[in-house]
């Protein structure tokens, strides 16, 4: 079994009851921000990036403000959105310092040439746990642990059976059979949630079945980005 440091943290994270890629994605988001707010802004191809992109994205901003406001950083959110403001500010004066109307207007604009920089180091890193998972599960062991687990939301399932291809097939199947036996199990626990509802057995105790229209939501839309915190 090839073994990596990523795959310790989707181990760890395993045994909480939600996705565990979706748990060490938002881990990874915190880290690569912490790391950005304290050097990583500093390096000038960090910050032309930023730049390029046009900043990040609004869950990433969200979040780099937050790290920010944790470290008393305001002042490196000031810094590279200076150089943000500054370098629009100079291809808006290239344009409307030019003499002739351009042919094709809405080109003006289109000079961001990359997408959120935090957005591809996240990608970048999910595909990579994503593979060690998938390579863990060739293991006995591993399966049963993921077993036992709350197992993978349906977006990070779907990715994981794309993943294992024609080499993974042992995979594959364990995937799409641990899948269905969990919506199964769900699909049991929201028609007892939703009897318990009805006057006749309201009296009835309830039981693990009042937590299952959450289970569903996080099941269905994953929990990546749920908290800024790292959740750790």
């Amino acid at each position: 079994m090839s073994v990596d440091i990523f795959i310790y943290e989707v181990r760890d994270a395993l045994a909480a009851m939600e996705c565990p890629l979706c748990r060490a994605d938002r881990i990874d988001q915190h880290r690569w921000m912490e790391t950005f707010a304290r050097e990583g802004h500093r390096d000038p191809g960090a910050r032309r990036s930023f730049v390029s992109a046009g900043g990040f994205c609004g869950s990433h901003a969200r979040l780099f403000s937050a790290v920010a406001e944790e470290r008393q950083a305001r002042q490196v959110v000031a810094s590279v959105y200076r150089s943000l403001v500054d370098d629009d500010l100079l291809r808006l004066g290239a344009i409307a310092g030019t003499a002739r109307r351009p042919r094709r207007p809405k080109s003006w604009l289109r000079w961001r040439r990359s997408v959120c920089p935090a957005c591809h180091a996240r990608e970048e890193a999910s595909e990579r746990k994503l593979y060690f998972l998938c390579e863990a599960l060739a293991d006995p062991s591993f399966r049963r642990e993921y077993e036992r687990s709350g197992g993978l939301c349906a977006s990070h399932t779907l990715a994981a059976i794309a993943k294992t291809g024609k080499r993974g097939e042992l995979q594959r199947r364990f995937l799409v059979a641990d899948w269905q036996r969990r919506l199964i199990k769900l699909q049991d626990s929201l028609i007892e949630f939703d009897r318990k509802r009805d006057h006749r057995y309201s009296t009835e105790p309830k039981g693990d079945e009042q937590r299952s229209p959450l289970e569903a939501l996080h099941h269905f839309a994953g929990s990546a980005d749920s908290s800024p915190s790292g959740g750790a």
